[in-house]
C-alpha cells in the first residue's frame, strides 16, 4: 500500500524522529542483523515506504544462514529455507547470491536490473506471489565482510527511486554497528520456557520432540537446516548431528546458533532409554534449546513507551545494560553536572532512586 510521507505534519515528523531514535537504540550494540530483524523491517518501511522487507543474515564466510520475511506466504519460506542452493543461487540468477556478489556500490544494484528479472527464479518464486514487482537492496558490510542482505519490495507501478537509494544510505552506518559483533553482550532468555527434542546418538533420526520445539524451530528460520516450515517435522535438525558428533570428539556440548530474532542456545545431554522397542532402545542425545536476546534489545520497547528525550533515552539504555556512570560522560559526550541533571528526570520517570536500580526498572510491561 502507498503512503504518502508528507502528511500529517507535525505529528509526522515527530513520529519519525522517534522511529529514528528507536532504530538507534536497537543498532547501538553489536547485536547481529538478525536479532532485530522484525524491528528493523518495520522501523525502514516507516523512513522509506514501501509494501514489505525481508533480511537475511549471514556467517562469517558470507553464506545465508537465516533470514526474516514479513507478510510472506509459509511455502514461500519453505523454498528459501530449504532449496536456497538450488533455486536462488545459480548462475544467471537475480537472487541473494547475486547481490552479495557486487562490489563497490552496496545500495540499489538491483535497480540497474529491474527490467530483466521476469526470468528469474526470485521474481517468480517470491516476488510475484506476493504481487511485488519492484524491489532494493542493501549489503550490510561490518569487519571487511558482507553480514546481511536487506531487501524491500513494492507493487507494481510504484519502482524504487534515487531518493530512496539516499534513504537507505542514511541507515547503513546504524546498520553497521549492530552487524559488527560485539562480545560484551548480555543474553537473556526470551521469557519462553526451555523445549526439547530426543534424537539417536548419531544426531540424525528423530524420536521425539515437544510442541513448543517443533514451533521454535519453524519460527527461527534457517537456513540449511533441513526443518521444514510446513507441516510436522520427522527429521531433527542438521545441527543436532553437529551437536552429537561434537560431543563425541570433544565432549563439549552446546551450540549458539542464529536464529530469527535473537540466537538458539543449543544443548545436548545424553540419556539412555530402555524399553521393548528395539528401535528405540539404546544411546540417545536429549537437545535442550532456548531463544535468546540480546538485553539491549529487550529494553528498547520500554525505554521508548517513557516519552523520554533521545539523549536520555540512550543514558537509561546504557544504564540498564550494564554500563558505568563513570563512563557516562565520556560516551556521551557531556559533563558530570549535565549528566546529574538528566538522570533526575529518568530517575522520576522510572522511579529508581540510583544508576544501579535503573536496569531492575526496566520490566516488560510495566510501562
Amino acid at each position: 500500500m502507498r503512503m504518502d510521507a508528507g502528511r500529517g505534519g507535525g505529528r509526522a515528523v515527530s513520529n519519525l524522529r522517534r522511529t529514528w531514535l528507536e532504530l538507534r537504540l536497537l543498532c547501538r550494540r553489536g547485536v547481529g542483523i538478525g536479532a532485530i530483524a522484525p524491528e528493523l523491517c518495520r522501523l525502514i518501511r516507516q523512513i522509506m515506504p514501501c509494501d514489505s522487507g525481508a533480511i537475511c543474515w549471514l556467517d562469517d564466510d558470507g553464506m545465508p544462514t537465516g533470514f526474516f520475511h514479513e507478510n510472506s506466504l509459509p511455502e514461500l519460506k519453505e523454498l528459501f529455507a530449504n532449496e536456497y542452493q538450488a533455486l536462488f543461487a545459480g548462475p544467471g540468477e537475480y537472487g541473494v547470491a547475486w547481490m552479495l556478489s557486487q562490489r563497490g556500490r552496496t545500495i540499489g544494484n538491483w535497480l540497474a536490473v529491474d527490467g530483466e528479472v521476469e526470468r528469474s527464479n526470485t521474481y517468480n518464486l517470491w516476488m510475484r506471489p506476493m504481487g511485488h514487482r519492484h524491489l532494493i537492496e542493501m549489503r550490510v558490510e561490518a569487519g571487511g565482510k558482507p553480514r546481511a542482505l536487506l531487501t524491500f519490495y513494492r507493487e507494481p507501478g510504484w519502482p524504487f527511486t534515487d531518493e530512496d537509494v539516499s534513504r537507505l544510505a542514511m541507515v547503513e552506518p546504524l546498520l553497521q554497528r549492530a552487524a559488527t559483533p560485539d562480545d560484551g553482550l548480555i543474553w537473556i532468555g526470551d521469557g519462553v520456557s526451555e523445549e526439547h527434542l530426543i534424537v539417536d546418538a548419531s544426531g540424525k533420526r528423530l524420536i521425539s520432540l515437544s510442541y513448543g520445539a517443533e514451533r521454535l524451530l519453524q519460527e527461527a528460520h534457517m537456513i540449511g537446516q533441513g526443518v521444514s516450515l510446513v507441516g510436522s517435522l520427522d527429521a531433527p535438525p542438521r545441527f543436532a548431528t553437529d551437536l552429537c558428533n561434537q560431543y563425541r570428539s570433544v565432549g563439549l556440548d552446546t551450540l549458539h546458533l542464529p536464529a530469527g530474532t535473537g540466537k538458539l542456545q543449543v544443548t545436548g545431554r545424553p540419556i539412555r532409554t530402555v524399553s521393548t522397542d528395539s528401535a528405540t532402545d539404546g544411546d540417545q542425545m536429549l537437545i535442550t534449546m532456548q531463544l535468546e536476546r540480546p538485553r539491549s534489545v529487550t529494553v528498547v520497547a520500554d525505554i521508548m513507551a517513557m516519552q523520554l528525550s533521545p539523549l536520555r533515552s540512550e543514558i537509561l539504555q546504557f544504564a540498564a545494560t550494564g554500563g558505568r556512570r563513570t563512563e557516562a560522560p565520556r560516551m556521551f559526550g557531556i559533563s558530570k553536572e549535565s549528566l546529574k541533571k538528566h538522570l533526575a528526570e529518568i530517575y522520576r520517570v522510572t522511579g529508581a532512586s540510583e544508576w544501579t536500580e535503573l536496569a531492575s526498572s526496566l520490566n516488560a510491561g510495566k510501562y
